[in-house]
């Protein structure tokens, strides 16, 4: 899953998660990101597998658990205990899972 890890400019100790709704992209976050990087925040936010530099895998089940599931994989990685989940259109309905 590939993802964007911008440091803030001047570290709050916050973390924000931007999830992307579907047929977008992390990058679609670009001005998102420099507002909150530039207020401090820690910025994540992934491409979600099926979508813009993540894998496209044939046979995938592209579900709600499966996507937070992924999402939620990637933040343990990343060392993430809390964030601020910030979504945009089924990226919303993925933050609630």
């Amino acid at each position: 899953m590939a993802y964007l890890d911008v440091p803030a400019l001047h570290p709050n100790g916050q973390v924000a998660v931007l999830l992307h709704g579907k047929n977008f992209c992390a990058a679609t976050w670009e001005g998102t990101i420099r507002f909150l990087t530039a207020h401090g925040y820690r910025v994540i936010a992934p491409d979600q597998i099926g979508f813009c530099k993540s894998s496209k895998p044939r046979a995938y089940q592209f579900s709600f658990p499966q996507l937070a599931h992924n999402t939620r994989d990637l933040l343990a990685h990343l060392g993430v205990q809390k964030a601020v989940l910030i979504g945009h259109s089924t990226g919303g309905m993925l933050a609630i899972r």
